[in-house]
């Protein structure tokens, strides 16, 4: 945890989940779970497996998981991740590529039970 009395500037590298209450510039790269707490502000390249955000982050969001930005929150960046959730009352400028596996469109329809006979 980076309590909110904490400023760092430079990359932070981990294998554990981050929690930032305080102030961070310059890289995030963790291979778990980064939450952004309220009153946070990053200002980074950030790539985690699931970002929530409830603070301010300001940079490129990379999340191989997930990315949530909290009713409050600000984000200003690119994003890069499978699943995106901007709740109502969030704050996003930014792109977001969204990289998944597309079904195909001629695959078979479950069976529903409802075929007229």
């Amino acid at each position: 945890m980076i309590g909110p009395g904490i400023s760092i500037r430079g990359t932070i590298t981990g294998d554990e989940d981050l929690e930032v209450q305080g102030r961070v510039e310059g890289a995030i790269q963790i291979s778990r779970d980064l939450h952004v707490a309220p009153g946070a502000r990053v200002s980074a390249s950030v790539d985690a497996a699931a970002v929530t955000v409830q603070g301010r982050v300001i940079g490129e969001v990379t999340a191989g998981d997930s990315l949530v930005v909290e009713a409050g929150a600000v984000l200003v960046g690119d994003v890069a991740t499978p699943r995106l959730v901007v709740a109502d009352g969030a704050h996003f400028k930014g792109r977001v590529q969204m990289d998944f596996e597309v079904p195909a469109l001629d695959a078979p329809r479950a069976n529903t039970g409802n075929r007229r006979r």
